[in-house]
């Protein structure tokens, strides 16, 4: 979405334990490594640790240390790991729950819903817009996509979820950051957006999806062939017509217009000799009118070889 204000939020869930000012754990190591992190975990991997995890809106924290992250090792740190000043490891929640997340966006994909879906390195962002047509709609536009923000199931993710103002005055929009999501609340977040509740379902849409695509292009080509051997033969004719007209030339002339035949088609061309110097514009291209642009004649345009080959022509007056 192309976001000009935010407007109101809701409050997902999340624990509620003010953020730590002192790790909780600093001399207990955990049992899972940073490079394990780094790869990806589910958030019941996390609560299955030895060590306290705080999940809050944009993030998770993990106290005790983890013995493999090295600041050093790795300037900067992991682009989903980083090391907090008090010790703790912050975990960024798109390193958490991505088949989960994945499964969401394909169901958002293929559902032809009003939610879609987004899944990129920072995580999954599902958004619907609510576009203002009139300017006597938007006040009632606005309460659609504030009641769309109130009805999102809060309860069944880690995240955050807000209304906005689009760019330009178009309407609004509602997004919903997914953070993490525990298996048994998996499909029902994902029902609500998109009506879809198992794998099958969705692979069946994806399947239908993919097979829609491969028609329309099928109808496409033969549209384009059809139109080609449409124009082709008008082509065809076009030149039959003009060739009483046309005289194969062994030399450019210095000036005049000429035909010339090409591996693309046909142009017709005005020639002229300005300071010793040959020049070229197109007039014509297969008979429709071109912005051709003046250029030397033994620049881009191949005219020795046109001529050797008998397919440059003087044109009658």
């Amino acid at each position: 979405m192309n976001i000009a204000d935010k407007l109101d939020s809701v409050a997902c869930k999340q624990d509620h334990q003010a953020r730590r000012v002192l790790n909780v754990s600093p001399d207990v190591a955990a049992n899972i490594s940073a490079d394990e992190l780094e790869k990806g975990v589910t958030l019941e991997r996390l609560e299955a640790l030895n060590i306290p995890v705080f999940r809050y809106s944009t993030q998770v924290t993990i106290h005790g240390h983890l013995p493999d992250f090295n600041n050093s090792a790795r300037p900067g740190g992991y682009k989903a790991l980083f090391l907090n000043a008090n010790g703790s490891a912050g975990v960024r929640y798109a390193a958490i729950d991505a088949e989960k997340k994945s499964l969401i966006q394909r169901a958002c994909s293929v559902a032809g819903g009003k939610w879609h879906a987004n899944l990129n390195s920072q995580g999954l962002e599902v958004f619907r817009t609510f576009i203002v047509e009139t300017e006597n709609v938007r006040e009632a536009v606005r309460n659609e996509a504030r009641e769309a923000l109130l009805s999102i199931p809060k309860d069944l993710f880690f995240g955050n979820a807000f209304s906005c103002s689009l760019a330009y005055g178009a309407g609004y929009g509602v997004g919903v950051y997914v953070g993490a999501i525990y298996d048994a609340d998996l499909w029902k977040l994902a029902e609500f957006f998109t009506g879809l509740t198992t794998v099958a379902e969705i692979e069946e849409r994806e399947q239908k999806k993919e097979s829609e695509r491969d028609a329309y292009f099928a109808q496409l080509r033969a549209s384009n062939e059809a139109a080609a051997a449409v124009r082709a033969a008008e082509l065809k004719g076009k030149l039959e017509a003009l060739r009483p007209q046309l005289t194969v030339l062994t030399d450019a002339p210095d000036q005049g217009a000429v035909f010339v035949e090409t591996s693309s088609g046909f142009l017709t061309v005005r020639m002229e000799k300005a300071k010793g110097r040959l020049f070229y514009t197109i007039l014509e291209r297969n008979f429709e009118h071109a912005y051709g642009t003046r250029k030397l004649a033994k620049d881009g345009f191949p005219w020795a070889k046109a001529l050797a080959a008998g397919r440059v022509y003087g044109m009658a007056a």
